[in-house]
Order: structure tokens, then sequence, then C-alpha cells
């Protein structure tokens, strides 16, 4: 049981420690957000084939996702179709992104739920990755 003086906090790994109540918090870098455009369409791209290759080896390239409709529609943001997204920057350099399509029954996605249902795509590059910059 911990001690009043005492708090308990979950680490990465998912073991439990103590942590003193007293220790500053972590300082954790500033992100900005700016909202995805249509000019963003290579780092879309870019996203997407990181979300493709999630397992860490490379199945899929920038030509698969130029060259394949189930691939190169999460590359094709339309804001009139309400589409929308933030790219995450720190220090003037992408960290991530995360956009949303609304993909029809016409043209699906692999996350398609049915029409007017967004399908949501994420990507956080590998080197910034378990931070906790997206809580803050």
């Amino acid at each position: 049981m911990a001690s009043p003086d005492i708090r308990v906090h979950p680490r990465h790994d998912g073991r439990i420690e103590p942590q003193d109540q007293e220790a500053a918090p972590a300082k954790v870098p500033t992100v900005a957000l700016r909202p995805v455009t249509q000019a963003d369409v290579e780092l879309l791209r870019t996203a997407t084939v990181a979300n493709l290759n999630w397992i860490g080896e490379q199945r899929f390239t920038d030509r698969d996702v130029h060259q394949r409709a189930e691939f190169r529609h999460y590359c094709e943001f339309r804001p009139a179709r309400g589409d929308f997204g933030f790219i995450a920057q720190r220090d003037g350099r992408t960290v991530g992104v995360v956009w949303l399509l609304f993909l029809d029954a016409s043209d699906p996605g692999y996350g398609f739920v049915a029409d007017g249902v967004p399908e949501l795509s994420i990507s956080v590059w590998s080197g910034y990755r378990g931070e906790a910059s997206a809580g803050r």
C-alpha cells in the first residue's frame, strides 16, 4: 500500500513504480499542430507507407501507394468532402500526422464502416514514438 507521500504510476513497460510527489514533472517537448492541406500529398504518402509497413519491414513502397488505388486514396485529401487532419511538428520538423477521410462505398478504405463515417489514419515518425507528446 502506498503511503500518502508517494504516488504510483505505470511505466512504459507496464511495471508499477513509486514516484515522489515532490519530483518535478518530466519536461515534454512542445508539439505544434497545423491543419493538413491539399499541398500535403507527399507527407500523406510518406505516412501511408509507414502505416502499411507497421510491422517494421518494408513490404510496400511509395510506388505501391502511388500505383494501387486501394492505397492511393489515403493521399487524396479533399476538404470539400469533409476530410480534415493535423500535422504535428516539433522544432519545425514534422513528427506525425492524423487525418480523417470520408471515403464512400464506391471507393472504400480498409477501415470502411459506412458512407458518412470517416476513416482515421494516424502516423507518428518512429524516432518520436513513446515520448508522451500526444497527451500534452
